[in-house]
């Protein structure tokens, strides 16, 4: 395939955005300048960091696209102003304010979050690389897309099992089997309010509040989402006691009182923050 290339201006980490457990479907293929690959819909896509923005190539995907699958499309100026009367989260943005949120297809982030249950990131990201070598369409020179929830109905259970996904290998088939038989449309999804689309998306089998919220906040750009895994209630305890709830739900709720519409944002930058400076030469613990 002839690929087109490109240049996006806008300030953005790529290293902060692509590896903070946000997506696990790029891979890392340069460090100077950084680059990385990755395949959407048959289509592949190459990004480097420039110190305008992004220089990309891509065998056929739109820019905007790509804007939105960088989160290159958000206001970041605008976002930060938002967030900065908040002390920590003013730190977590002059350290790395150039993360963005992705936004990326939701089939293959809704799988990746369903893997991520009870798992840590080097094994999520293992998984998921596998799955999309085992069942997904190469793209010669960007690697194998994320099957489509077809294919992976077709593969069937205990193909997903060998594979490595163990017993979230059912949840994964279901919930592909749902979206393939129309039972589960996401783009419905996307036009209810933030309430009621994190009720609906637990519809979805392994969907339970924090992998819901991971979905409507790293693919339906509900920026609002605030996911709540080990780390970002470690951060919450020790930062923003007041905020802490007697559930998952009271605490979300009570930080995106704090934070507003960008809470996920503010998510993002205090959950690379907390990682960076407490666990900086560990691995992720489970998310």
């Amino acid at each position: 395939m002839e690929s087109k290339t490109r240049e996006i201006t806008g300030p953005i980490d790529l290293e902060a955005t692509l590896e903070t457990a946000q997506t696990f479907c790029w891979r890392r293929t340069g460090d100077e300048p950084l680059e990385y690959t990755t395949v959407v819909d048959g289509e592949g896509l190459r990004v480097r960091e420039t110190d305008a923005g992004v220089r990309f190539e891509t065998t056929g995907l739109p820019r905007q696209w790509v804007e939105s699958l960088l989160g290159l499309d958000d206001p970041l100026d605008e976002i930060h102003r938002k967030l900065e009367h908040d002390q920590r989260a003013a730190e977590a943005i002059d350290r790395y304010g150039g993360m963005r949120v992705v936004s990326d297809p939701f089939f293959r982030c809704l799988a990746s979050f369903i893997i991520s249950a009870n798992n840590n990131v080097d094994r999520i990201y293992r998984s998921v690389q596998e799955l999309s070598r085992r069942i997904g369409t190469e793209v010669e020179g960007y690697g194998h897309g994320f099957p489509a929830p077809d294919d992976v109905v077709e593969a069937g259970e205990e193909r997903l099992r060998n594979i490595g996904l163990g017993y979230r290998a059912p949840y994964v088939v279901e919930s592909a089997r749902m979206i393939a038989e129309d039972e589960f449309d996401a783009e419905r999804v996307q036009e209810l309010p933030y309430e009621e689309a994190h009720e609906e998306i637990q519809r979805l089998h392994g969907v339970g509040p924090k992998v819901g919220d991971c979905v409507l906040l790293f693919s339906l750009n509900y920026t609002e989402a605030v996911p709540i895994d080990t780390w970002m209630q470690r951060a919450i305890e020790d930062h923003y006691p007041e905020l802490v709830g007697s559930n998952y739900e009271e605490t979300a709720e009570n930080f995106r009182r704090r934070f507003g519409g960008y809470a996920g944002y503010a998510q993002n930058y205090l959950f690379h923050l907390v990682r960076v400076e407490e666990e900086a030469a560990k691995p992720y613990p489970e998310i």
